[in-house]
């Protein structure tokens, strides 16, 4: 079986837009990649961040803050 593809979100406040661009990607049948959701198992913001960079796709959210 074939392993989807990874879309690694940058994303801002909007919790709305990013769990629709989730939804959106999954429907498409893409894995979406959120740090925030990535347990940290004691590593920093960066290390984390290298371990989930190994994605296909970027797509980075801007908003404006409510």
């Amino acid at each position: 079986m074939e392993e989807k593809q990874r879309v690694f979100i940058i994303h801002g406040h909007d919790t709305a837009v990013l769990q629709e661009l989730a939804r959106t990607l999954a429907l498409l049948g893409l894995k979406a990649v959120i740090l925030q959701e990535r347990a940290d198992h004691g590593r920093t913001l960066f290390e984390k961040l290298e371990d989930s960079t190994n994605a296909d796709f970027v797509v980075e959210l801007y908003s404006k803050r409510t």
